[in-house]
């Protein structure tokens, strides 16, 4: 976790492990159709924000392959939202156009109201009519790929604000 926290803000940060979700120390990953989320790490922030730090894994990517990445979401706690701020490639599995997903892919992955998101159907998708667009040409299944570990999230956070509700 130092490593991928050091590349995303720059620095270390305290953190700690959330929910006991890192499959490094024998956890169960939470699985999807679509992909899964190995580690949940909440870092504490100044204030009335903190971040959850996902290591998320996609499925569906070239001949079955799958896209690892690192997504921040920023909580903030007065208004009990959740915004995902910054999605970075940790590793990739068969993925041979992986240089096609750049940073304007990657950028892409900016949502401020993920609850809603998840709750009006806009998940990350490679068709370009889709509520959340994030094609790339020549690379559609990769795409597809890291979209849906994004998607991990998107979930992962809109079934909470249904417990949390319930």
């Amino acid at each position: 976790a130092g490593r991928a926290i050091k590349k995303i803000y720059g620095t270390e940060m305290q953190y700690q492990t959330q929910l006991d979700i890192d499959v490094n120390e024998n956890d169960k990953p939470i699985e999807y159709d679509f992909g899964k989320i190995n580690k949940i790490y909440k870092i504490e922030n100044q204030g009335e924000k903190h971040d959850l730090l996902f290591q998320t894994v996609g499925f569906e990517g070239y001949k079955g392959g799958t896209i690892t990445v690192w997504v921040k979401v920023v909580v903030d706690n007065t208004t009990n939202t959740y915004s995902i701020d910054k999605v970075l490639l940790e590793s990739y599995d068969k993925q041979t156009l992986m240089s096609k997903l750049g940073d304007s892919y990657y950028s892409k992955f900016q949502l401020t109201d993920v609850t809603t998101a998840y709750q009006n159907g806009q998940f990350f998708t490679t068709d370009t009519n889709g509520a959340n667009p994030n094609p790339v040409s020549g690379a559609t299944y990769s795409a597809n790929a890291g979209n849906n570990a994004v998607n991990c999230v998107i979930t992962y956070i809109g079934n909470l604000g249904v417990q949390n509700e319930g």
